[in-house]
Order: structure tokens, then sequence, then C-alpha cells
């Protein structure tokens, strides 16, 4: 496979950066205003980055990209184990329990610094067309509100 190009590269750390501080990919037209490039270069540079995999994303689903780390990129030692503490409903109403059920690795570098995590996973399928299906785990930043 193919490497990709210095521009593609600039793409990709545009995307994992925008991930760090937003917390969810940037759309294509986010790629396209940060380059000053129209919005097909910006998707022939992403889908070039699919086809080369550094990214996966379903077409027509706007920030469905996720990054795709090699062993080489991820150190282990920035590892954050983030606790799944129960269920949450996606369907017919049910309370989310709050029971330990072991915990999630998820790399630090996806996570806001100085920010408290949580998982919960998903029963039901009210979410599907949000992307979030029955058994997925959301990840959930902890705030009052």
């Amino acid at each position: 496979m193919k490497e990709p190009t210095n521009r593609q590269r600039e793409v990709l750390a545009f995307i994992v950066e925008f991930i760090q501080n937003h917390s969810y990919p940037p759309t294509i037209r986010e790629i396209a205003e940060n380059f000053s490039i129209s919005v097909k270069g910006a998707y022939d540079h992403v889908s070039a980055l699919k086809r080369k995999g550094k990214l996966k994303f379903e077409d027509k689903r706007s920030r469905a990209m996720e990054v795709i780390r090699t062993g080489e990129e991820w150190e282990f030692n920035n590892v954050v184990n983030v606790p799944i503490l129960g269920v949450v409903a996606a369907g017919r109403p049910i309370l989310a329990e709050e029971n330990w059920d072991g915990a999630v690795p998820v790399h630090s570098s996806l996570l806001k610094k100085n920010r408290q995590y949580f998982a919960l996973k998903v029963k039901g399928d009210s979410m599907r067309d949000a992307g979030i299906l029955e058994k997925d785990t959301a990840l959930i930043q902890k705030q009052s509100n």
C-alpha cells in the first residue's frame, strides 16, 4: 500500500488535531476551509487516506470519520482505562444503571485534558440513524448536565 503524500499527511494531522480539540471529526467542508481548497479536493484527499488505510468513514454521513491507528502509532503508556458503568437505553426508556462493568482502553489523544470520562453500553436501536447501534459502547464526558 502506498504511503500518503505530504498534503495527505497534513490533512490527516488536521483531522487528528480537530478530533483532539472537539471530540468529533471535522466535516469535508471544514477540511476544505482549513486548507483553502475546494470541497471536492478535500473529499479526494480524505478518499485517498481511506484507500491507504489511514481513515475509515461511510459516504454520505457527516462527522463519521475515524482515524485508523497502527500499532506503532499507539504508545501503550498513553492508554487510559475508562470505566464502563452500565447500560443506557436507546429505545424503550430504562434507567441507566451505575454498575462497574469493566473498562475500555482509550488512547489519551482522543480525550480532552483535565476531564473525566465513563462509558456505557448501548441497549436498543432508536439512535441507529446517528450511528449508535445496539451493543455499542458510548464514551461519555462527565459533566453536571
